[in-house]
């Protein structure tokens, strides 16, 4: 994959891409329309707007563009940054920008239950986690990445006859190796939280 970064910091691109490869959003296209196989082109732009007088600031539109070939098509967004100098109005605008994109590649979730992830784990810890789920929760029929948060949480899709209550209480017997589940709160009727420690 190519990877552009056009006035913005110094190695953002790279870094941007290894943070959606970490999360597993370019990988196989399970997670995302747009697989690591056909991703083709990662570009940031950044641009200074110029300074406010008050609050004294500067501000920065940034621009992310993930294409890919054919039906894979592409994922864009662009966000605005302010702060009170340029590298953390672009790195604002920027953090912005690539969770639009990573919200745009994600699995649009119709129905079923959803398991957040409050904190963001490997992509490999995250594919062991929806096998365990599947294999081990009575219900789950069938469980797949939903959507990636621009800071790398997960959120999973869980089909099958369960309610938000029944999924927190069948979390608790979940074995997850490497690792510990925890079951925190049910946000929703078909929200649930959760934490690997």
């Amino acid at each position: 994959m190519a990877v552009r970064g056009e006035g913005c910091a110094e190695g953002a691109a790279e870094a941007l891409a290894q943070r959606w490869i970490k999360a597993g959003l370019l990988r196989d296209g399970r997670g995302g329309t747009i697989s690591g196989a056909s991703a083709r082109t990662l570009e940031l732009r950044c641009r200074e707007l110029g300074t406010v007088a008050y609050p004294h600031g500067v501000v920065v539109e940034a621009a992310v563009v993930l294409r890919g070939e054919g039906r894979d098509g592409a994922a864009s967004a662009t966000a605005t940054g302010f702060a009170p100098d340029a590298a953390a109005a672009a790195a604002s605008a920027l953090e912005s920008a690539s969770s639009q994109v990573s919200g745009a590649m994600s699995v649009q979730t119709a129905g079923g239950l959803r398991l957040r992830l409050t904190t963001p784990w490997p992509a490999a810890r995250v594919r062991r986690l929806e096998r365990v789920i599947a294999e081990s929760v009575i219900g789950a029929q069938a469980v797949k990445v939903a959507a990636v948060g621009g800071d790398g949480s997960v959120t999973l899709k869980i089909d099958g006859p369960l309610s938000a209550a029944e999924l927190q209480e069948r979390l608790a017997a979940v074995q997850v190796p490497g690792a510990t589940l925890v079951a925190l709160e049910v946000e929703a009727p078909d929200v649930v939280h959760a934490r690997l420690q």
